[in-house]
């Protein structure tokens, strides 16, 4: 039996709701997690089958978190559950019928970078200038259509109404036919490839269940129980997605609270958790309102903040633990002063003993940061930047990837266009074009039409051998992975293709050269781990006593064995978020913006740049959902925090070059006077020049001792 003696009465009270749809609004720090584990826990222990309980998530770092937890509590009674974000239960289902949306089954998953190529390729195709319209933000509204479940043939029909789903800065004609141009052929250069772009997981997977009864019944028999986490993060597809999903019973369970609701602008509409009891009629709702992370001030300042905003569930987070200290809210002269005092404020926390890991510096923009860097270096304090480039933001990194997809998909021309001629091998623009002419004639994909580049005119025998070449390289080494490790054949084709040769040859900076090698290096240890990790898990499963698993006609496996295709899956489908944080080490002061912060947790955090137009930003300031979203922002910076939260504003700040005096954000008005320590009135008085002269002593003073301190500890 599952010991449930620790939970309070509202989240027993959600663990033992397990029949019917159920909405368990969880305020931040109300331990929602611990929730839907016992929950899970709780349905097993009750006899439900495993294999009849499906729970989705939005990264794989919450998925893997949720299967540990639940197996922590009911041991290996766990296995056969469907644990899964969202799009990965949509590749999964789509592997299992690829045919009925006109793929095959080696389908990859294209990225960012490779979807808007396609774009400006269809944009000259149509004789449309891709100087003047940015494929980033035709892909957008591509993006905003999928995620609202509208594929291309509705999205003409919906001219009309278009502005309805981009933001507003897209709301623009040209752009919006050009969007209906494009999306078509878009599809059609997708399907051509064999590829899908992120989106398409869960649109094909709709298009999947609406023509198929048959599918969709069996997936429904199957998943008699299922539980979303941060539900107020779907948007309309996956809200969809949930309608095919949930049968009769509709014992659906969902985890969320509209009050963080913050990433409208990737396609969440908060309209879903708001109107969950209408989607599925007969609803209970649950509130969890004890917060087990902040003091009562922060709380009493959070719930001021947001009590503001209109069509939200009425509610106030109360602390378990004590009211701890006030909130210290500072304006300062300007962005660099800023800085200094939030670098003074951690030097003195580290010195006196706080770990550099539990001090976060948080803000709207990644632009404001630059100031608060530049002051932490002077101080030696140790930071890393959240959200910042990563390993797969890397251009030589996106080309040593784009060289794997073509490994495992030989017609993902786009990836293929990326590395054609790098390094250089003699395939210049004006061969790719006559190539690219002749292809779309015969009707062959680009690599096809390269391994006959001995029938395309105008060639000359340089260039056509060069093709060949290129041709041959691929398929030596595609045919090497049938009897090799994939790591071992990666390896192999970069030393073949000289990357690391042309890496090393092409930079000016022989540090900057090497920088880059070593990103390709850490990228094929990637694959390596990769393998290990299968590897180990395939062994301790192997171990484990348990029935033969039963066939699967709806859900294709998991992709657990060490192949490039799995691999290649992983990365696509774990997401920047999770790949940013496989690295991190908690010894260092956190520099994030709010977006990227949401679900982590500080004891002391600083939010800076609490102004007008920055948060809430300008281009928010004339849509009320919008400036509502902005709200939650500022709700969801500051239960971030769980002991210590300094607000600091500036009352100028650089603009394009300019000093541009500023107001305090609207979201400091009116908040509780007990909770907080408003200081701005000790720093405007201007400081004379011998204060001035004491206050740089002090402050080198500190950097001094900062410094001598480090050179007299001894090395572990």
């Amino acid at each position: 039996m599952v010991d449930m003696s620790g939970l309070n009465q509202e989240q027993l009270e959600a663990v033992l709701t397990t029949n019917g749809p159920l909405l368990v609004l969880a305020g931040a720090g109300s331990g929602k997690t611990r929730v839907i584990t016992f929950r899970l826990a709780k349905l097993i222990n009750n006899g439900v089958s495993p294999k009849s309980v499906l729970c989705l998530t939005f990264t794989n770092k919450a998925a893997t978190e949720m299967k540990e937890r639940a197996r922590a509590l009911v041991g290996k009674s766990v296995r056969g559950t469907t644990i899964s974000t969202f799009h990965a239960l949509g590749a999964r289902i789509l592997r299992a019928h690829p045919e009925a949306v006109g793929l095959r089954p080696s389908f990859t998953i294209t990225d960012g970078a490779e979807q808007v190529g396609t774009i400006r390729r269809i944009l000259r195709t149509l004789r449309i200038d891709d100087r003047k319209f940015d494929p980033k933000r035709i892909m957008a509204q591509l993006s905003q259509a999928k995620n609202a479940g509208i594929d291309a043939s509705a999205f003409r029909s919906m001219e009309g109404v278009l502005p309805h789903l981009v933001e507003a800065s897209q709301e623009d004609e040209e752009y919006q036919l050009a969007a209906i141009e494009v999306y078509e052929r878009y599809e059609l250069a997708l399907q051509s490839q064999n590829v899908v772009d992120f989106d398409d997981l869960l649109l094909l997977t709709l298009r999947l269940l609406h023509g198929s009864d048959e599918v969709r019944n069996r997936l429904r028999d199957r998943w008699q129980y299922i539980m979303v986490d941060e539900y107020q993060d779907t948007n309309g597809a996956q809200l969809e997605l949930l309608r095919q999903l949930t049968g009769p019973m509709k014992n659906l369970c969902v985890v969320g609270d509209d009050d963080q609701s913050i990433y409208g602008w990737r396609g969440a509409d908060v309209r879903n958790i708001l109107g969950f009891e209408k989607h599925f009629v007969g609803a209970k709702k649950i509130m969890l309102l004890t917060n087990y992370r902040s003091t009562g001030h922060i709380l009493s300042v959070a719930n001021a903040i947001i009590e503001h905003n209109p069509g939200r569930y009425e509610k106030r987070l109360r602390s378990a633990g004590h009211d701890g200290e006030p909130v210290h809210i500072s304006s300062v002269e300007d962005e660099e002063v800023e800085a200094e005092e939030v670098a003074r404020k951690i030097l003195s926390l580290t010195e006196s003993g706080v770990s550099p890991g539990d001090i976060a510096v948080l803000f709207r923009s990644n632009v404001q940061a630059r100031p608060v860097e530049l002051a932490l270096r002077a101080s030696h304090i140790p930071y890393r930047m959240v959200g910042g480039l990563n390993l797969f933001d890397r251009r030589e990194v996106k080309d040593v990837i784009a060289y794997l997809r073509v490994l495992h998909n030989p017609d993902e021309d786009q990836a293929l266009r990326r590395i054609v001629n790098w390094p250089p091998r003699g395939i210049g623009d004006t061969t790719i074009k006559r190539v690219d002419n002749w292809a779309r004639e015969e009707q062959l994909g680009l690599l096809e039409a390269l391994s006959r580049a001995d029938e395309v005119d105008g060639l000359n025998p340089r260039s056509v051998a060069a093709a060949l070449g290129l041709v041959s390289l691929f398929d030596e080494h595609r045919h090497r992975l049938n009897s090799q490790k994939s790591s071992t054949v990666v390896k192999k084709l970069l030393s073949a293709a000289g990357v690391e040769s042309a890496l090393l040859a092409g930079a000016d900076d022989p540090a900057a050269a090497e920088r880059r090698v070593e990103n390709v290096r850490a990228l094929v240890r990637q694959l390596e781990r990769y393998e290990q990790r299968m590897k180990k898990k395939q062994k301790n499963e192997a171990m484990e006593v348990d029935v033969e698993p039963e066939e699967d006609l709806d859900l294709a496996p998991e992709i657990e064995n060490a192949s490039l295709e799995g691999f290649l899956a992983d990365l696509a489908l774990t997401g920047i978020e999770d790949a940013r944080r496989k690295d991190e080490r908690d010894d260092q002061v956190v520099l994030s913006t709010i977006h990227a912060a949401k679900g982590l947790e500080w004891l002391h955090v600083y939010l800076i740049g609490w102004e007008e137009e920055l948060l809430p930003h300008r281009r928010t300031l004339l849509e009320h959902a919008e400036l509502a979203e902005e709200r939650r922002l500022a709700y969801v910076a500051v239960t971030r925090a769980k002991k210590y939260l300094t607000i600091t504003w500036a009352r100028r700040r650089q603009r394009f070059g300019q000093n541009v005096e500023r107001q305090p954000s609207r979201f400091l008005e009116n908040l509780p006077d007990e909770s907080v320590i408003r200081l701005e009135d000790k720093v405007n008085p201007p400081k004379t020049e011998s204060e001035e002269r004491e206050i740089a002593r002090d402050w080198l003073g500190k950097i001094r001792a900062n410094l001598e301190a480090k050179r007299t500890t001894p090395k572990s």
